[in-house]
């Protein structure tokens, strides 16, 4: 916990907050980044092993979907992490 915090203060060096602002706005924006780069890091891999469909739209976004060719492999895999 100590270098997360410490991560806040490296990013927003203006910024001061009592401790439940820290808590409940810094760390939770911290731990969004984190989340969006490990997500994305999750994505590609499921696309990379057809898992997951990925196609971009007209402005660009990209999207995903469950490969449906996949899906009993999805079902059987996401069963046996919950074990």
């Amino acid at each position: 916990m100590f270098r997360e915090v410490l991560q806040c203060f490296a990013r927003f060096p203006e910024r001061d907050d009592t401790l439940n602002g820290i808590v409940e706005w810094w760390l939770l924006e911290n731990r969004i980044a984190w989340s969006v780069v490990e997500v994305q890091a999750a994505l590609d891999e499921l696309v990379a092993r057809g898992f997951v469909i990925m196609w971009a739209t007209g402005s660009g976004q990209k999207r995903y979907k469950a490969n449906p060719a996949r899906q009993t492999e999805i079902e059987e895999l996401a069963a046996a992490q919950e074990r």
